[in-house]
């Protein structure tokens, strides 16, 4: 299966080595001064699931919200995802 990816699981739900990836997406938007509602509208994403991610409650989110947050905060999806996923041999 060479060149696929696959998130990290240590096979804890609140924990694990991609939870700092997804929380860290409240630097980012604090960093661009945007609020938690604009970046909910910006991506489409709700502001409850976005709440969940930056608290580190939501541990596998779906590529497409992850590329729709990426967007809205204008960086590259590998910002996010980049030491979240492991490259299968």
């Amino acid at each position: 299966m060479n060149g696929y990816f696959r998130m990290k699981d240590d096979g804890m739900s609140n924990q694990g080595s991609h939870l700092a990836n997804w929380k860290k997406i409240k630097k980012l938007r604090m960093d661009r001064q945007i609020s938690l509602s604009s970046l909910s509208r910006k991506s489409g994403v709700s502001k409850a699931y976005l709440s969940l991610l930056e608290r580190g409650k939501v541990n596998n989110p779906s590529l497409r919200i992850v590329l729709k947050i990426a967007e809205a905060l204008e960086i590259d999806i590998n910002k996010l995802v980049k030491s979240s996923c492991t490259k299968y041999k």
